[in-house]
């Protein structure tokens, strides 16, 4: 979207200008590798945390509710961000991976494993999201805490007998909210003049 104003011609970007793809593409670009203060090693530990705990929740879930939680997770980060912070922009998966910590916690405890090292997982992840609040979106990892807890939540629990209704509800029902605070937000931005 172009505006010209005072003579000057002005490109405006970001969701609140129609470009809601960044919601979702941002979860997929990182800092360069040699970016400071993390660069490669936001990269190293996200995707070290996604082979750990993403295994074995595709192993439990299944591979489409599994890409369900994770990509939502992500959504919600970005859409938390948009509402948090919506004049500062986030990269990254940390948001998505904060998702599969949560849905981790959730299962582990629906499953009535030995709590300590989910427990210890998401300790670390919370203490990670506080220290860090001042160099990266604590939004964004809140909400994707926030989604995949939730959406764990309900798969995990739904009686048996409407456990896929129920993950098709959820599925959809948080995916029309996520939307609906998007539009919503969107809207409540000033316009320009």
């Amino acid at each position: 979207m172009r505006l010209a104003k005072g003579g000057h011609s002005v490109e405006l970007v970001g969701i609140a200008h129609g470009q809601w793809y960044r919601l979702i593409t941002s979860a997929f670009v990182h800092e360069p590798p040699n970016q400071l203060p993390f660069g490669i090693t936001h990269i190293a530990f996200n995707m070290w945390w996604l082979w750990v705990l993403g295994r074995e929740l595709e192993e439990i879930l299944g591979r489409v509710r599994f890409t369900a939680l994770y990509l939502l997770s992500a959504l919600a980060a970005s859409v938390l961000q948009y509402l948090l912070a919506p004049t500062t922009g986030a990269i990254g998966a940390s948001g998505a991976i904060y998702g599969l910590a949560a849905a981790y916690f959730v299962v582990s405890r629906r499953l009535r494993r030995n709590m300590a090292w989910a427990s210890r997982t998401i300790g670390v992840f919370i203490f990670w999201m506080v220290l860090v609040s001042g160099f990266t979106s604590w939004q964004g990892h809140l909400g994707g805490l926030l989604a995949g807890g939730a959406l764990m939540t309900a798969y995990a629990y739904a009686p048996s007998r409407y456990r896929a209704v129920t993950a098709w509800c959820a599925t959809g029902g948080l995916l029309v909210l996520l939307i609906v605070l998007t539009v919503l937000q969107t809207n409540a931005q000033p316009a320009l003049t």
